[in-house]
């Protein structure tokens, strides 16, 4: 969104250093029309004061720029009347006071919104519909495949303590939380994030994992793969992602069954990949139903299968201590397109969980553009949040589009995007040069 993105972004090597206010306005204003057809249907209709786009466009300009609202509105309100540009129905620019209309909305106008979608109760769907309006912005510029890899994390912000509050979780050090349930999906090397659900105690994960998945089939892409960690490991979601026809793959459970066949693999009495029963629902005079899953022997980080299994034999290390270090993942079939096998394809299989971490690595990017603890309201978090997700999503955009126009070039970073780039690349590349 910096000026230097402006022609699909040319090579990293002409950037030089940026002004944080030094926005491409075309460009964002080009994004904002795209992604507010996702949100026409939900938000209801204004007749008079700022439209919606209004309110989308400038907290899309203070995540990217980082700035305060007294400090970019002057700069931002005179750039839009100079062009032309006002965000309101009313085509009156100058009132008989002698006052002038604002362009754009400020602080209040944007607290009055973020109220109102709360009041309404509209702040989950409008966040959902953001995203999505992202993702659609990224298919229609052809960065979107139509296979794609679903995956599901917790993202946790801190919160004041309150037993009354719903949405208020505990943790064991004391400190309490939000938490905000993230979806996000891989396409190629592109990754976005296209749900985010607020989660209050004892709430049902399974409806919200249907919801996704059918608002993405409903746009005409498939999901082949599920990547997620051991706290979504519920019998009636691993069901219902095969019946959704999803590989998923995520850690096992701790249990006898697991150790077992990491002990016997130690003891080199049994391979890296086996089968395991996942007890799914209990059937009146027919027992357990159960689900065939696939496991798959990996290592914990600094690790390697090889050395584990050489120190065991050697005596150096015990069957306990060999275990621990082994990191079984579970693999459960939900269609032949891709995985086809288990066996030969165990390091293929730790790749493919590797590509998880792309959701931690997009909350530690999306904390770099501000944590919203200081809001109290858990719909108006959800909200920022999700604004910030969308900064994320074009910032992912940009770096496809950078990287199809010049594989050569570095990734562009964060901060480069955002327009918050204090060194120059070129001096590295002119001393190549010489």
């Amino acid at each position: 969104m910096t000026t230097q993105v402006k022609e699909l972004l040319p090579a990293l090597g002409e950037l030089a250093k940026l002004a944080p206010n030094e926005v491409n306005h075309a460009l964002l204003l080009e994004v904002v029309g795209r992604i507010m057809a996702s949100l026409q249907a939900i938000l209801p209709p204004k007749h008079c004061g700022f439209t919606c786009d209004g309110y989308l466009y400038v907290a899309l300009y203070q995540d990217l720029t980082q700035l305060a609202f007294k400090k970019f509105c002057p700069a931002l309100e005179s750039a839009c009347s100079k062009a032309g540009i006002y965000f309101q129905k009313v085509n009156v620019k100058t009132f008989a006071n002698g006052k002038h209309r604002l362009a754009v909305p400020g602080q209040p106008d944007m607290s009055r919104f973020l109220a109102a979608l709360t009041e309404l109760g509209l702040a989950e769907e409008f966040s959902n519909a953001l995203l999505l309006g992202t993702f659609l912005y990224a298919k229609a510029l052809g960065l979107v495949n139509g296979d794609l890899t679903l995956i599901a994390d917790y993202v946790k912000e801190p919160c004041k303590k309150n037993k009354e509050d719903p949405y208020c979780f505990g943790s064991k050090n004391g400190k309490t939380c939000h938490k905000t349930l993230t979806f996000s999906v891989i396409s190629n090397d592109l990754h976005l994030v296209v749900a985010n659900y607020k989660i209050q105690k004892r709430q049902p994960v399974r409806p919200l994992f249907d919801a996704v998945i059918t608002r993405l089939r409903a746009q005409g892409v498939d999901i082949r793969y599920g990547l997620f960690d051991r706290g979504f490991y519920r019998r009636e979601l691993l069901q219902a992602l095969k019946q959704w026809k999803i590989t998923v793959i995520m850690p096992a459970r701790n249990c006898a069954d697991t150790r077992g066949k990491v002990h016997l693999w130690v003891q080199g009495l049994a391979g890296r990949s086996g089968t395991v029963s996942v007890k799914v629902r209990y059937a009146k005079k027919h027992g357990w139903v159960c689900l065939r899953a696939g496991i798959v022997l990996c290592t914990k980080r600094g690790y390697s299968l090889k050395d584990t299994k050489k120190q065991y034999n050697d005596g150096t290390l015990s069957l306990d201590k060999a275990g621990k270090r082994v990191f079984p993942l579970l693999v459960i079939r939900g269609s032949p397109r891709g995985l086809k096998a288990l066996r030969g394809n165990e390091d293929y299989i730790r790749q493919l969980y590797r590509e998880r971490w792309a959701i931690e690595i997009a909350f530690r990017q999306t904390h770099l553009l501000g944590i919203s603890s200081w809001v109290k309201g858990r719909d108006a978090r959800l909200v920022l949040f999700t604004w910030k997700c969308a900064v994320y999503n074009l910032w992912q955009i940009a770096r496809a589009q950078l990287a199809a126009k010049n594989l050569a070039a570095e990734p562009l970073t964060l901060d480069e995007f955002c327009g918050r780039m204090w060194e120059n690349r070129t001096k590295g590349l002119e001393a190549c040069a010489a």
